[in-house]
């Protein structure tokens, strides 16, 4: 997906950037499992991941429902 750096946390407290300046938030699974990140408009989930790279293209960010955050 043309990335020039990843980075893996466990949490944000160990990011090195604060989460608004990252382009994707990736989280393991269902969004509404991490609010930590609710305010965020660019948390992803890996299927979408999955989905773009088998597409070969970046797909439309789904949107989230309102009891999703």
């Amino acid at each position: 997906m043309g990335a020039e750096t990843v980075e893996t946390v466990s949490t944000p407290a160990h990011a090195s950037k604060k989460l608004n300046e990252y382009d994707y938030i990736v989280v393991r699974d269902n969004c509404s499992k991490y609010p930590d990140y609710a305010d965020y408009a660019n948390v992803v989930e890996w299927t979408w991941v999955k989905e773009c790279l088998i597409a070969s293209r970046i797909l439309p960010i789904p949107v989230r429902s309102s009891e999703e955050g």
